[in-house]
């Protein structure tokens, strides 16, 4: 499949993504027709390049401003393509974060995670998780308190 990445084309997609102003179709024809890592990447830097602002926080402002007027199909569509622009094993810390710190922590989300990943995953997942966070993803989820004793994960 021969994908659309050339610097032009990138910096359409990009100035078409930021003036959006909210149009959730145009971000999803941007973003979402960038199929590799590779291209997502591109975007993302170029983004960068152009307008001086991570693409991911332009998600977030984005995405508050949706919430803000009740959109929450908007809200989650805006959620995804910013999980979609990111490198799988950063896409996973933030999955485990927000695992982690839901008022109920969901250790099935965790479990999946550690028990369907390759061990080399894992490591790259608990590297991002500590670069994005500033937090070792081993001792968050250690210091967690399940409701049964029985529970208590254990990854050292």
């Amino acid at each position: 499949m021969a994908t659309n990445s050339s610097p032009s084309h990138c910096e359409s997609d990009c100035r078409e993504i930021h003036d959006s102003f909210g149009g959730v179709s145009s971000l999803v024809r941007a973003l979402v027709a960038k199929t590799t890592v590779v291209d997502r990447r591109r975007i993302r830097e170029t983004y960068k390049t152009m307008y001086g602002e991570d693409l991911l926080s332009h998600l977030q402002r984005l995405k508050v401003m949706l919430s803000g007027r009740g959109e929450k199909f908007s809200v989650k569509t805006c959620e995804g393509l910013a999980l979609w622009m990111v490198d799988p094993c950063e896409r996973d810390a933030c999955l485990a974060k927000e695992a982690i710190e839901q008022n109920e922590v969901d250790y099935g989300a965790l479990v999946e995670m550690f028990v369907g990943r390759k061990s080399s995953h894992i490591l790259m997942i608990k590297q991002a998780y500590q670069t994005r966070f500033r937090s070792l993803l081993d001792q968050d989820i250690a210091s967690l308190e399940p409701p049964h004793p029985y529970q208590r994960v254990s990854l050292f």
